[in-house]
């Protein structure tokens, strides 16, 4: 199982605690899940213990427990977040480079062609070809999303905490 499938099932009990699964805090997350659950920090061992509903209860209870931690620990994760976009805004501000205008080129003008081909061709794309075209899609579709918060900032679910971090 994966962090994001381990993810899914921990926000489904512990919706604080699966925010942190798989982000920046990821590391402190698995280690708090291995502490209530009893098991190893891996995947694997969280994934296997998670599997028993009770296990999922005592999440849920460690959750209700320490919200104020979590939610500090939440919190910090997304200034850790923040601070990374910013930096990489900085350094493009002081060096100039070309290479983000290029690559968010290449993704822009490589996500639209992409959709034309599916949406023009998608009925005479053969089986070989479709799967690897919507995986491409995904791909592009994923590093669209990250042009759009490098040049114009993250959504209003950011903006949100970037107010709660600067204390308004």
């Amino acid at each position: 199982m994966s962090w994001d499938s381990i993810k899914n099932l921990v926000s489904g009990v512990a919706p604080v605690l699966g925010t942190l699964v798989g982000g920046p805090a990821g590391a402190a997350a698995a280690t708090i899940l291995s502490s209530v659950l009893g098991t190893g920090k891996s995947p694997a061992d969280i994934a296997l213990a998670i599997s028993d509903p009770e296990m999922l209860e005592k999440i849920r209870v460690y959750e209700l427990q320490h919200i104020e931690k979590l939610q500090a620990l939440q919190i910090e994760a997304e200034g850790i977040a923040m601070k990374d976009r910013d930096s990489a805004r900085r350094m493009q501000m002081q060096t100039m480079s070309r290479t983000p205008a290029v690559l968010s080129t290449v993704v822009v003008i490589g996500f639209f062609s992409v959709l034309y081909v599916i949406a023009i061709h998608g009925g005479d794309i053969s089986e070989t070809t479709r799967e690897p075209l919507l995986v491409l899609l995904g791909a592009l579709t994923a590093a669209f999303g990250q042009v759009f918060n490098f040049f114009f900032g993250s959504s209003a679910g950011s903006k949100e905490k970037t107010a709660a971090l600067a204390g308004k």
